[in-house]
């Protein structure tokens, strides 16, 4: 009787366990999109890969944000936000047959993944003087937060986010916060440009070289966080710059 009771009770609790590891497997509902801008908008609204997030695997195991990013690389999985872990991450099989939302992730992420690429790393060697005739060099900035952004004066999402970035300039308003814009046309061209502009930012002419072959960068705008010498963040967006900013 006691053996048979010892069973019943070791079924029961089996039982239990079961029920609660389908509970936990089936918490995050597998998301399909109808067509491209049923991802596009949910990507938009909910995923923020240039943000700091806890990175899951397809089984829900924890990676690092570069396994997370080469796995969306492939274009064989979405990146899903886990619906009760804050700032969570998860891959979920691509099933859409939708070759738009391949293409599309492939390219966010490869760019996301270069971004990756330079945090920690110390800055090249630089000697900018801006449109005052202002000098930064390494080593006059070190002990300051140098926030860099790439530019040129085409550039309409370069020229959008400006407003957002002078009020976030005018809010900082730190002596240990430098705001260099590094641009591709010379000096000329950018004065003329800017002289009814009235942004904040310092510019710095002629540096197609620099962002080209020391930073390796082609994405426009494209922001550095530096301090002390080293990348510590890289992000497209002046909204991504100001939120990881505020959240230091």
């Amino acid at each position: 009787m006691r053996n048979t009771m010892r069973t019943l009770y070791i079924l029961i609790l089996f039982t239990i366990s079961l029920t609660c590891c389908s509970k936990n497997n089936s918490e995050n509902k597998e998301i399909l999109f109808t067509d491209y801008m049923e991802w596009w908008k949910y990507y938009n609204n909910e995923i923020h890969l240039s943000s700091n997030f806890q990175a899951l695997g397809s089984e829900e195991n924890e990676i690092s944000k570069k396994q997370f990013l080469d796995s969306l690389k492939t274009g064989n999985y979405l990146p899903i936000k886990h619906h009760s872990k804050t700032n969570t991450y998860y891959l979920q099989k691509n099933k859409s047959n939708d070759e738009s939302i391949t293409s599309t992730i492939k390219q966010v992420t490869e760019i996301q993944l270069f971004n990756l690429s330079w945090e920690g790393k110390e800055i090249p060697e630089f000697n900018f003087t801006d449109l005052s005739g202002n000098n930064y060099t390494k080593e006059n900035t070190k002990n300051k937060t140098v926030l860099l952004k790439t530019y040129y004066t085409n550039c309409q999402a370069c020229n959008k986010e400006m407003p957002e970035l002078n009020k976030f300039v005018a809010e900082k308003n730190s002596p240990n916060v430098i705001f260099l814009s590094l641009a591709l046309d010379d000096e000329k061209k950018l004065k003329n440009y800017l002289k009814n502009k009235h942004y904040k930012y310092h510019f710095v002419p002629d540096q197609e070289e620099f962002i080209r072959t020391k930073l390796e960068s082609d994405i426009f705008p494209t922001h550095f966080v530096i301090e002390n010498g080293i990348i510590r963040k890289v992000v497209n967006d002046a909204s991504e710059l100001i939120v990881y900013m505020k959240n230091k």
